[in-house]
């Protein structure tokens, strides 16, 4: 399971390094789930992508979100669920929240 962010993807101003380092986690994750694949372990080892936005935890207090339609903050234990539910289905595979981490 590798764990990153929805800003691998997006381009928010002065967070760079964390954009850059959650890009890189995710190329990572992508790139060891390719590799496992073409040896023929895909399914033996199953891979799981968890890329979210904002979550309720003390790395985010204090901060705003300027939407809380577009950008709502997650819930911990919602989020658990979406990564509890593919990791008993077997299957690998993202957890991406909320909706807009989708598109």
């Amino acid at each position: 399971m590798t764990i990153s962010s929805v800003l691998a993807h997006l381009t928010p101003a002065n967070l760079t390094d964390y954009a850059a380092s959650k890009a890189a986690v995710s190329a990572l994750h992508t790139s060891l789930t390719m590799e496992l694949r073409q040896q023929g372990l895909a399914d033996k080892v199953k891979t799981i992508l968890v890329e979210t936005g904002q979550i309720d935890t003390d790395l985010f207090r204090g901060v705003e979100t300027p939407s809380n339609f577009f950008g709502p903050i997650l819930d911990t234990r919602e989020v658990a669920k979406e990564i509890v539910k593919l990791v008993d289905s077997g299957d690998g595979g993202l957890v991406r929240m909320p909706a807009y981490a989708k598109i």
